[in-house]
């Protein structure tokens, strides 16, 4: 077989870097062909010399590659860098030989980590990713459940905050109750006594047709009221309309009117002969209003004295906006300096037990604020108090 056909056959076709070699062996052992160690040509596996072990500890895993079929494996060659190789057996005109490429270990470490370093920094990017994909979706749907339950949280404290309106109205009618009672009483005595009158007396038809217009007079008295008193106690749904603020300023003072007179309390108006219509919920504000004026009939001494100033000022604190203002002012014992920072808990009170629940104030305030406004005191020991509500005129309420 011709060397150099040997090499053109089987070595030139190698694609080697610069860093790769290849050598042969013949099946005896013999080194044919060895571009880095040309002075161990023709030299066999089986006549070992002196100054082969110089560089070779044993030339067992060579005898092994002759006798198996292809492999890989690694040898070192003393003053040189560890090698890899890999082998495999080629078989021409009845001669077995051995084609081995080898190639240094440090180099091809440091080759492949230059091909792999691009893929370990793309995959890297792309777990960055993932995480960060990953922690986006964690904070959305984290946020998306927060405002779930937030907006949870907030119905409920909606349902509460109905509720105790609720507990106010029913304690502010609660207040109310001895003066209806007489309220009512008075009418129905006059009827009873009209009507008796009317069967103990052969009256003529003229006489019996103004006893009988006195009777429907006081019936539809009566009917006015308890209609008035049945509105105001009412569960009704939050919702702000236009309204005319002197007609509620004046059916909130007909609820309370019984107690006014019982009380003995002068009611003075400073109300304009004409007030725009103001957005807000009707039954909450006139809830406020009865509030503020059963706590007026309370600290007042007969005979007392309760002031209603309607007018309208321009807030401009942020931007300009038409707002109501609404100022209940009595002449009272007015309230202490100790209590005013706590005025407005729930559950405070400076009355008796027996004449509050300590929920109007706080309430009060809290519908006053739904409605975007304000709710503001001033007040001087045994002079009076006055509590001025303000109600922006467009009704944003939340």
């Amino acid at each position: 077989i011709s060397f150099d056909w040997l090499m053109q056959k089987f070595i030139a076709p190698l694609k080697l870097t610069q860093n790769d070699f290849a050598w042969v062996m013949d099946g005896s052992g013999r080194l044919i062909y060895h571009p880095n160690h040309e002075e161990m040509l023709l030299r066999s596996t089986k006549e070992i010399r002196e100054d082969c072990m110089e560089c070779h500890s044993s030339f067992a895993f060579q005898d092994n590659m002759i006798k198996s079929g292809s492999g890989v494996g690694e040898y070192f060659i003393q003053g040189e860098s560890e090698k890899i190789m890999a082998y495999a057996p080629i078989t021409l005109l009845n001669q077995r030989w051995v084609v081995a490429i080898s190639t240094d270990h440090p180099a091809m470490v440091q080759s492949v980590m230059s091909t792999l370093l691009p893929i370990f920094i793309l995959s890297g990017i792309f777990l960055l990713l993932l995480i960060a994909a990953g922690l986006a979706l964690y904070y959305l749907n984290l946020k998306r459940a927060r405002a779930t339950e937030a907006q949870k949280h907030f119905q409920q404290v909606q349902k509460i905050q109905e509720k105790l309106d609720q507990a106010a109205k029913l304690a502010s009618i609660g207040e109310l109750v001895d003066s209806v009672a007489h309220e009512i009483n008075t009418p129905t005595g006059i009827i009873a006594t009209v009507t008796d009158g009317i069967l103990l007396s052969d009256c003529a038809q003229m006489a019996c047709a103004a006893d009988l217009g006195v009777i429907k007079k006081q019936v539809r008295r009566i009917k006015t009221y308890t209609k008035s008193l049945l509105a105001f106690s009412r569960r009704m749904p939050f919702q702000p309309e236009p309204n005319d603020m002197i007609e509620l300023i004046e059916e909130c003072l007909f609820l309370v009117s019984p107690r006014i007179r019982a009380n003995r309390v002068e009611v003075v108006r400073e109300l304009p002969a004409t007030f725009p219509k103001f957005t807000f919920d009707r039954p909450r504000v006139e809830q406020v209003i009865i509030n503020l004026l059963n706590n007026a009939i309370d600290f007042v001494e007969a005979p007392g004295r309760i002031t209603l100033k309607l007018e309208t000022v321009l807030e401009t604190d942020s931007q300009e906006e038409k707002m109501a203002v609404l100022t209940i002012s009595d002449n009272g014992k007015g309230i202490a300096d100790a209590d005013l920072p706590n005025i407005f808990e729930p559950f405070y009170s400076t009355k008796p037990l027996s004449k509050g629940t300590g929920l109007g104030l706080s309430i009060s305030k809290s519908i006053i604020e739904r409605h975007n406004g304000q709710i503001k005191i001033k007040t001087k020991q045994n002079q009076g108090t006055s509590f001025m509500i303000y109600l922006p005129q467009d009704g944003d309420a939340v």
